[in-house]
């Protein structure tokens, strides 16, 4: 159980129970960087046993590209994709036609929950790309008869669908998230500091000493800690190396430092210790300081 969001796991329990019975809906989960968006839909996914889980991230790098978090979600789920969807995505010629894309992936998804209910995760929605987040509304807003539920974690956007504010941490949770190694005193700056943000309240402690107090946000705090727990500053930029870099087999590598593990599809944030066994975790993208970007090399 998360601490502290005991009425946010109901309502997604609730949600998922729903669509288990055949009543489809959505839910997005609104709330600052680093509040514990991502942490629920972890939570909802290892909680939604028997679903067909499929999921898509926004990307600040993919925000202009059409369809682009669509295709993320729709390609796994069958290869024979109808004729509007393979034209929105590239594969077939023609001019998309939006409500024709959103009623081909209502389909689609119908199609794969008669086997079993589908669990539509979508993270960073606020950088989707207008097409995508026009389609994925379309469809959040047709599945009521279906048992399909989708779950949205954004820090704005998409405000004409049913959404969960998510708070800080009360003081006392925020204590329980802390280390009970912490000494006391410390553990009380800790949670002044922290105003009740869950990854704040992670990465502060792993930060080093405590200097006077610190008046920057808590979203440059949190940044600064990642790169202390690298060893070296944080790489932002697509996911490949400058072509010098290039590897044995004259593929470029992965732009990743030592230390640091690949990052979520295109978000550009990495840190250490995010891999889990057959999957890859990401790093919280939180908003990028100037001093703290090394930026690969151009030629």
């Amino acid at each position: 159980m998360l601490v502290g969001r005991q009425d946010e796991v109901q309502r997604l329990a609730d949600l998922v129970g729903a669509a288990r019975r055949g009543n489809g809906g959505v839910l997005v989960l609104r709330g600052e960087p680093g509040i514990g968006k991502s942490a629920l839909l972890d939570h909802v996914r290892q909680a939604a046993s028997g679903f067909t889980v499929i999921e898509a991230s926004g990307s600040e790098f993919e925000s202009e590209l059409p369809f682009a978090a669509l295709h993320q979600l729709c390609v796994p789920v069958r290869a024979d994709l109808p004729d509007a969807l393979r034209v929105a995505f590239g594969l077939a010629t023609g001019t998309p036609q939006l409500f024709q894309v959103g009623l081909a992936t209502l389909g689609l998804l119908g199609q794969a929950a008669k086997d079993r209910p589908v669990l539509c995760l979508v993270d960073d929605a606020h950088w989707l790309d207008d097409a995508s987040a026009k389609a994925l509304t379309f469809l959040a807003r047709r599945i009521a008869s279906e048992p399909i539920a989708m779950v949205f974690a954004a820090r704005y956007g998409l405000e004409e669908l049913p959404s969960l504010v998510l708070d800080g941490l009360p003081d006392a949770d925020a204590r329980t998230l802390l280390r009970a190694t912490l000494d006391e005193q410390v553990r009380d700056r800790i949670v002044a500091e922290a105003r009740g943000t869950p990854l704040a309240l992670l990465e502060l402690p792993k930060a080093g000493g405590f200097a006077p107090p610190d008046t920057s946000t808590i979203t440059s705090r949190i940044e600064r800690s990642f790169p202390s727990q690298a060893g070296q500053p944080v790489r932002r930029g697509p996911a490949l190396a400058h072509p010098r870099e290039r590897g044995p087999d004259r593929r470029p590598e992965p732009a990743v430092g030592r230390g640091q593990s690949a990052g979520r599809r295109g978000s550009g944030w990495w840190r250490r210790g995010s891999l889990r066994p057959g999957r890859v975790r990401h790093a919280r993208a939180v908003l990028p300081s100037a001093g703290q970007i090394r930026r690969l090399p151009s030629r």
